[in-house]
This record gives C-alpha cells, sequence and structure tokens, in this order.
C-alpha cells in the first residue's frame, strides 16, 4: 500500500480538529520556565535556548515578540499508528496546496501550527484527503 493511500485512511480515521485558541511562536529565557513552561503548547530545549508555542494572548500579556498568528490543528490518532512516510506525504500535500505548516507528533496525535490565514483552507484540504480514503 503506498502513502498516499494510508495518509487518506489515516486522515479518513482521525477527524482533524481546529483549536480555538490563536497561538504564536516564540522564544524564551531560563528565567521565564518556571513561569510559562506549563502555559507552553510545544516547549523545545535548543542549542541556543527554548523555542514555544504559547497561547498568542498569554504571549501577549508577557510582552513576547512574535512574528505570526498561528492556528493548531489536531489529529488524533496515536503515534504508533501514522509513521513518518505518512508525515511526509502530509506535509507535501500541504505544501503543494501552497500552506505553510510546521508539524509535531506526540503520543496523544500530531499537531500542525498553520498562520492563521490558511486554518480553514487547511482544515478542508485535510478532510478531502480523508475523503478520498472512502472512494480507494
Amino acid at each position: 500500500m503506498n502513502a498516499d493511500i494510508r495518509l487518506e485512511e489515516l486522515l479518513r480515521t482521525s477527524e482533524p480538529l481546529l483549536c480555538a485558541d490563536r497561538c504564536v511562536f516564540c522564544t524564551l529565557q531560563a528565567e521565564q520556565l518556571p513561569v510559562l513552561a506549563g502555559q507552553c503548547l510545544l516547549l523545545v530545549c535548543e542549542r541556543d535556548g527554548y523555542s514555544a508555542v504559547l497561547p498568542r494572548e498569554l504571549a501577549e500579556r508577557e510582552g513576547l515578540a512574535s512574528n505570526i498568528s498561528l492556528c493548531r490543528i489536531t489529529l488524533r490518532q496515536p503515534l504508533d499508528q501514522a509513521r513518518a512516510e505518512l508525515l511526509v506525504a502530509l506535509t507535501s500535500e500541504l505544501a503543494h496546496a501552497q500552506i505553510t505548516a510546521r508539524l509535531t507528533s506526540t503520543p496523544f496525535g500530531h499537531h500542525l501550527f498553520v498562520p492563521e490565514h490558511q486554518a480553514e483552507d487547511a482544515l478542508r484540504l485535510l478532510r478531502a484527503i480523508g475523503n478520498r480514503a472512502q472512494y480507494c
């Protein structure tokens, strides 16, 4: 079975959910972690510091610099059911539609962070890919 068909099956069995809260990518300093770490949607320790996805309202309240408002689309699917080639196929489909997306996976599902102005288009595309599985 090829990655395209498996991608369609993945999306058919994991209804994409557009989360209501808007978020932003920010960088954090170590001294900000005790207050903000528990409120991060995503936190990554990098060589040069900490990168985080925070609710936009929180980032604004804390005076954190960010450049674009994002929406999160969640695909509820256990990690072991989606291999790397499926995630590559997913990002390829989004890129082909000129939708910018950053993807991260957790044990509970997959999360796409897309610019707010592209969120509805991304959601429609994900649902359309899932609907194709009915005709394969």
